[in-house]
């Protein structure tokens, strides 16, 4: 089984990575955007206390939510979904699962990219969820790819991000044809020949393109893709680099947190491979 999160590892900067996760959790009070990116890293991290401090400030955030915000509700309980599946909190997942379920399938609901990020985080769940979701997953990815197309929008940053979290789902769910068609889509988006290429020039440097990078790492190795991983690794510690001198923090903190992950399961990945192939036994 593929490690989840970081409890119990040791890595350079962890302290001062946990100081940042608990200072973006101060700052943010009752934003729920904001709440949900330290809630996302503190479950990355691994951290039971601190993923229970924040939780019941950002569902206190979430149940005074606008009802004419429905999409983005919908988008902000995804990353919820996310967070209580890295901690195996079984019975946040199976709550806020069952009402994002319920809020996608609302009339009113609207079809946007908030509405397609959020069920890309419904579909990264399990492969039950997954199947019930590729389909409009991967339709509300090319929908936003049509309107930047047709110049409805001038940027490319809701495609990128809806294939970014289809690709998520897709290695989550070990779907090889899903997982290739994201990367195609992206370097098509783009009119590049290289992930770390499209991702740059697909997303503006406040648009969180370390964390996009971190995803892509972590579906390199969820997919046993050796080689893109290894691609990854020097651009995505320039882009944490980069988010850092230029203040975007939380895009430094996600990224970072997923990284570590990313590397560590690698790590094991290789190992066992080493272990199964014959021809690297040791004599």
């Amino acid at each position: 089984m593929l490690r989840k999160n970081l409890n119990n590892q040791v890595y350079s900067g962890r302290f001062a990575l946990i100081q940042h996760i608990q200072s973006e959790f101060q700052k943010a009070k009752d934003d729920a955007y904001l709440l949900s990116m330290p809630l996302v890293a503190s479950a990355v991290q691994g951290d039971k206390k601190l993923y229970q401090r924040i939780l019941p400030t950002m569902l206190k955030a979430l149940k005074s939510f606008p009802q004419e915000k429905k999409s983005f509700k919908a988008w902000m309980l995804g990353r919820v979904l996310l967070a209580a599946d890295l901690m195996n909190d079984k019975t946040a997942v199976e709550k806020i699962c069952e009402e994002l379920k319920a809020l996608l399938k609302d009339k009113d609901m609207s079809k946007d990219r908030l509405s397609a990020w959020a069920i890309a985080y419904l579909a990264g769940l399990n492969n039950a969820e997954y199947t019930n979701e590729k389909e409009n997953m991967i339709d509300a990815s090319h929908a936003l790819t049509k309107e930047f197309i047709e110049g409805k929008n001038t940027s490319t940053t809701d495609a990128m991000w809806a294939w970014v979290m289809s690709l998520q789902a897709a290695a989550n769910a070990n779907d090889r044809e899903t997982y290739d068609l994201c990367l195609q889509q992206m370097l098509e988006l783009t009119h590049e020949n290289s992930i770390v290429a499209a991702i740059s020039k697909g997303l503006k440097k406040d648009d969180y393109p370390a964390w996009a990078l971190s995803i892509v790492s972590l579906a390199a190795t969820n997919m046993k893709e050796e080689a893109l991983f290894q691609s990854l690794q020097q651009p995505l510690s320039d882009a944490i680099q980069s988010s850092k001198d230029a203040g975007h923090s939380q895009d430094m903190m996600l990224a970072k947190v997923n990284m570590e992950v990313a590397k560590l399961r690698a790590s094991k990945s290789i190992l066992l491979t080493a272990f199964e192939t014959p021809a690297l036994r040791l004599n």
